[in-house]
């Protein structure tokens, strides 16, 4: 039996999308620092996290760091934590190239994990400003 995933576009997911079971996946929050505001970042994590099949979002912060909160399996959110650190070269990844994606660069990326909680969006979501 298959479950089907949780949400459509637009709507929040209650349990994982991707038909996982809670116990399977874990929250990622990350926060990436640099060059990473005005430059398509959260275009770019929302098409690599639905890539990754993840639930989440990413924000814009006022100190110009992009927070990301994620849930999924251990291995995809760690494949979301090693594309953070790309700068010009994880826009092209995920399709989008132009000036401002050629000016990415980012200095750090600080993670935390947890046990996953839900109520993320599914698909991923480029949130804006928080």
């Amino acid at each position: 039996w298959m479950k089907r995933p949780a949400a459509v576009l637009g709507r929040v997911a209650k349990r994982p999308a991707s038909g996982w079971s809670m116990a399977d996946v874990q929250r990622a929050q990350i926060f990436v620092t640099g060059k990473v505001q005005g430059v398509y970042y959260r275009d770019t994590t929302k098409l690599m996290g639905d890539r990754l099949g993840l639930s989440g979002a990413a924000w814009n912060l006022a100190d110009g760091r992009v927070e990301i909160l994620a849930e999924g399996p251990q291995e995809k959110l760690k494949e979301m934590v090693e594309w953070c650190w790309k700068g010009p070269d994880g826009a092209k990844e995920v399709g989008l190239e132009n000036s401002l994606t050629a000016k990415r660069k980012v200095t750090d990326v600080q993670v935390t994990y947890e046990d996953a909680q839900g109520g993320l969006p599914s698909p991923f979501s480029n949130a804006g400003r928080k």
